[in-house]
């Protein structure tokens, strides 16, 4: 008789971010009729939540994410219960075992994920889930943790059966922070649904933007100081000041809003950089976009480079190695170094040159996006 596989997926949760989204795509590539799946998330529901697949068990666990978040967002007197927990945890911490301040789950798994390198989740997973094999994915484009923190990724990490990146660059990473897991670190690059985003990207948008512009520019991504909007907001500055008529779109939302905000103020820039926070669909955007613009400091595998490269967009983007990776060196996009005049070279570069744009969108055109690939490697760890 046939008995599904049980996998257990921790992850940080399902509101609009890169690794959020690109959980829920993972979790809609599993076949249910194969697998059964219980799901934890750390953060309430998201906007993203009502995709994933009803069959699938989910469960929360919330508590405070840093002693931050208690003193700005809790009362201590109402919220005593969640003081003391973060103060034991911390204690754990320190012993190197942040993991044993949950309770075990009983349930026995053939797999178990954590899909996100944030926060519990990596410490939760080994120490809480029973399971044959255990993956813990990383997304982030750097490591910089040191002392007691850097201790602790390396002693869990290490447990883990294989630790996934998302890119070679991710790989080298995480290669360069912890030598003695070179032999564990496999990439898996992220997945996209190509005919859902192309759907998507027909939708009608019922805003009030000014298209009727020479240009237009879209850059979407949490605000962020790691998505270097701050240096784009330097580069419109420029932009408008050579007489380009642009309208330069930043769809998200983050703790940068306010100063990203304020500098386009103080440059008269409200014409030109709208901030129109995030969007659960940003393609329609994108699709208008003469140029889809990514100025990250640091990036793992850009998701808005694959959707831009589905969208058939051309791209202006920070020459960051896992950027370079994914646009063949500059064969898929215009690379830059990231400061606003090598931006702003860049965009008037490719803005001027129509053999340019032809030769880019050519490649763009050529280039195929490969989910099998992707799914196989997928399968293959669930299976091994």
């Amino acid at each position: 008789m046939f008995v599904k596989k049980r996998i257990f997926i921790s992850n940080i949760g399902t509101d609009i971010g890169g690794i959020e989204s690109s959980f829920i795509t993972f979790i809609n590539t599993l076949d249910l009729n194969k697998f059964e799946i219980d799901i934890l998330l750390w953060r309430e529901k998201g906007v993203l939540y009502k995709n994933i697949p009803k069959s699938i068990n989910v469960q929360f666990i919330k508590k405070p994410e840093s002693i931050y978040h208690l003193f700005n967002k809790y009362s201590i007197r109402k919220n005593i219960i969640d003081y003391l927990w973060f103060i034991r945890y911390n204690f754990f911490k320190l012993l190197l075992r942040p993991g044993h301040i949950f309770e075990k789950n009983a349930k026995q798994y053939d797999v178990a994920m954590s899909y996100c390198q944030n926060g519990y989740s990596p410490y939760y997973v080994i120490d809480c889930i029973n399971a044959k094999k255990k993956y813990l994915w990383y997304h982030h484009g750097d490591y910089t943790q040191k002392g007691l923190q850097k201790k602790i990724d390396s002693k869990y990490w290490a447990i883990y059966d294989k630790v996934i990146s998302v890119s070679k660059a991710n790989k080298s990473v995480i290669i360069d922070s912890f030598p003695k897991l070179k032999d564990k670190v496999e990439v898996i690059g992220n997945l996209r649904d190509t005919k859902n985003i192309i759907n998507k990207s027909q939708e009608y948008i019922a805003e009030n933007i000014d298209y009727n512009r020479e240009y237009v520019f879209v850059s979407v991504g949490r605000i962020v100081i790691e998505k270097g909007y701050d240096i784009a907001v330097e580069a419109a500055k420029l932009l408008k000041d050579k007489g380009i008529d642009f309208i330069w779109l930043f769809i998200g939302d983050g703790y940068y809003y306010d100063t990203i905000n304020n500098l386009i103020q103080s440059y008269e820039l409200c014409d030109y950089c709208k901030l129109i926070g995030k969007k659960e669909n940003p393609y329609p955007y994108m699709r208008k976009a003469d140029l889809v613009i990514l100025t990250s400091r640091v990036e793992a595998q850009s998701l808005i480079i694959m959707e831009a490269l589905i969208l058939d967009k051309l791209i202006v983007a920070s020459s960051l190695p896992s950027i370079s990776e994914q646009l063949n060196n500059g064969e898929l996009g215009v690379l830059c170094q990231l400061s606003p005049t090598t931006i702003v070279d860049a965009i008037t570069k490719i803005l001027g040159d129509k053999e340019l744009q032809n030769k880019i969108l050519g490649n763009v055109k050529q280039n195929i996006v490969d989910s099998e690939v992707v799914i196989k490697k997928i399968i293959g760890l669930i299976n091994s």
